[in-house]
């Protein structure tokens, strides 16, 4: 019989239940994985949403192995307020093929940071001719609306979390 264990009695957590790769996020993946490739050696912004960190890490891995172009992770530090630098001290050797830039849903002060990457965006474009694919939580994404339009308008979005996915 289960019942309340007993003093001391080892309590396993409950199991923790991957994230859903809906039909529609699946093809909103696949959508991704065509603008990367589409834009291979080209400068490209794309903009990703998703709130779900664990979603988002199990997307990038499954993109990752989707995509025939190799893809370079970059994790900004939260203190980062001039992201073009910490993306440039971050590149390996060679030039990269494609960018996926992460943390900005972290930062101390995101409004900086996007307020410098809107400034910054001509050297992206002359630095980085490859797809550049920024992950963004809603509030990011409303302060990427509001704080750097000029950045925001150079790119396309897909939503991995709207209110009411279609199954």
């Amino acid at each position: 019989m289960m019942g309340i264990p007993a003093f001391g009695e080892d309590v396993k957590p409950p199991p923790v239940l991957e994230p859903e790769l809906t039909p529609y996020r699946q093809d909103l993946l696949q959508q991704l994985r065509w603008a990367i490739e589409s834009s291979h050696q080209q400068f490209e912004v794309i903009f990703a949403r998703c709130d779900a960190p664990r979603l988002r890490d199990r997307l990038i891995q499954q993109l990752h192995h989707l995509t025939s172009v190799p893809l370079q992770n970059i994790v900004l530090p939260p203190e980062s307020d001039c992201p073009y630098s910490q993306i440039c001290q971050q590149l390996s050797s060679e030039p990269p093929s494609a960018l996926i830039i992460l943390g900005l849903d972290g930062l101390q002060d995101p409004r900086a940071a996007l307020e410098s990457l809107n400034q910054m965006r001509e050297l992206f474009r002359q630095q980085f001719p490859c797809p550049i694919l920024f992950w963004l939580d809603g509030t990011l994404q409303k302060h990427l609306i509001r704080h750097a339009q000029d950045l925001e308008s150079w790119g396309i979005c897909l939503d991995f979390n709207p209110p009411n996915p279609p199954h």
